[in-house]
């Protein structure tokens, strides 16, 4: 499939998002005072925090050269720099909020697997990742469920062909068997490089780096999920990782309680039908309740119900002993 029509972008690297406007109108402002018309780079509403921070520390360098030393304007430059990492410390905290948003999102799935097939749009939304794949592990084999692309259906169901379109034995999968192992989470860069990856994933999903945990409600691993921030061009880093693996672990109780729902269910429907079996047997029983008719009153087609003629032969009877023939 062409993904190029679907205007995929191409992987670029790129540092944490910041999104506070005030905090780059400050910069802009900071920047026209050494150099005018100097603003600083970046796309507005998510600006890149390596950009930010590699544009701060060149305008330090410029004034720490000049004679005389402007001292007022490096101290601003300093603050701006410390406001980066705030802003950047910022964003990591509103990811651990969208834990329970993402939880509260998939309360009202009806079923275990309608729960594992919404999860990886909340996961997306609510944890800040651009992709996410859930899956099970079934007697030593990785079998994907869902993918989720954000805005880009037909690259997700892509990934779900591919990775579903053979067997998966887990100990071909060298990092997610270790995680099965461990019961720990991942965080694998440089995927493309990698010589223990799965080249045909790895190649349709053109993955560069991403983060996974283990689903394991009392302390069994039964799937995975997977995250990365393809479409954004950045590197998850360990905050991501540790977010994913604690979504992951209130997950895995969600899973479980629907499980045991779903059997509940299961064992009421087979209660229901036991029941409606009895109560049709019953209904057929009282149809042909038997009636007690004498000779003379047969109606038309009806047998009236006669005493057995006694047996001919009493020597059977005479073989008895007294307390059989009593009883």
């Amino acid at each position: 499939m062409n993904f190029e029509a679907e205007e995929v972008p191409a992987w670029r690297a790129r540092g944490a998002p910041v999104r506070d406007a005030a905090l780059i109108a400050s910069v802009d402002a900071c920047l026209e005072r050494i150099e005018p018309g100097r603003r600083v780079a970046g796309r507005p509403g998510r600006w890149d925090a390596d950009v930010l921070n590699a544009t701060l520390e060149a305008a330090m360098v410029e004034v720490r050269a000049l004679k005389p030393l402007p001292v007022e304007i490096l101290l601003e430059l300093v603050d701006l720099r410390g406001a980066v990492a705030l802003a950047v410390a910022g964003e990591a905290a509103a990811q651990v909020g969208g834990l329970q948003r993402a939880l509260a999102r998939l309360r009202g799935a009806a079923s275990a697997e309608q729960l594992l097939r919404r999860a990886p749009e909340a996961i997306a939304e609510c944890l800040d990742f651009d992709r996410v794949i859930i899956s099970r592990v079934k007697d030593r084999q990785w079998v994907p469920v869902a993918v989720h692309v954000e805005g880009h259906p037909r690259w997700a169901a892509h990934i779900l062909a591919m990775a579903t379109a053979q067997q998966q034995p887990l100990d071909q999968m060298v990092l997610e068997t270790e995680m099965v192992r461990r019961r720990r989470p991942l965080l694998v860069r440089d995927v493309q490089e990698r010589p223990d990856m799965h080249q045909a994933i790895a190649a349709s999903s053109d993955s560069h780096s991403y983060v996974a945990a283990p689903i394991m409600p009392e302390g069994q691993v039964i799937g995975f999920i997977h995250g990365d921030l393809r479409l954004s061009g950045r590197h998850p880093n360990e905050h991501h990782r540790d977010v994913l693996f604690a979504f992951a672990e209130a997950f895995g109780l969600m899973v479980e309680r629907a499980a045991l729902l779903d059997r509940l269910r299961d064992l009421e429907d087979q209660a229901a039908a036991f029941a409606s079996g009895l109560q049709g047997a019953f209904e057929r029983l009282r149809g042909d309740a038997v009636s007690l008719i004498e000779d003379g009153s047969a109606g038309e087609g009806e047998r009236p119900l006669r005493a057995p003629a006694p047996p001919s032969d009493h020597r059977r009877l005479e073989q008895l002993t007294g307390r059989e023939l009593e009883v």
